[in-house]
């Protein structure tokens, strides 16, 4: 999971390089992208809040074969081992839900301005 975080940023910054204007960043990209982007953009927002719900609010912690869901280094409770597994899931779904927001609104970023027309100073060039 750390490794799609760190390819992240790479793809991010040609984005970041190759838009002329922030506040066009998905303008020209297809209404079927636009609307994926934001949908999975609105599903990081509610499976963030989820997660945390489910969680309690604290992150899975084993040490010594003993299990607890811990939230600052405050017990919140001790959990099974099938707890903790459930837990370290949902850690898991978390992240990868986030990723999956950034990735798309990436794609549709660069999809953006594969498509945005040429300015006439290009043109000319």
């Amino acid at each position: 999971m750390l490794a799609l975080a760190v390819v992240l940023f790479p793809i991010w910054i040609v984005l970041c390089l190759t838009t002329h204007d922030r506040r066009e960043v998905i303008t020209f990209a297809p209404q079927w992208c636009r609307r994926l982007a934001t949908a999975l953009f609105v599903y990081a927002g509610f499976n963030f809040f989820a997660c945390l719900w489910l969680l309690e609010g604290g992150n899975p912690s084993a040490k010594g074969g003993e299990f607890a869901l811990l939230s600052h280094g405050r017990l919140i409770r001790t959990l099974t081992a099938e707890e903790y597994g459930w837990s370290r899931a949902q850690q898991l779904r978390l992240m990868s839900g986030h990723l999956l927001a950034l990735y798309a609104v990436a794609a549709a970023g660069l999809l953006s301005n594969t498509l945005r027309p040429k300015s006439q100073d290009q043109l000319a060039s």
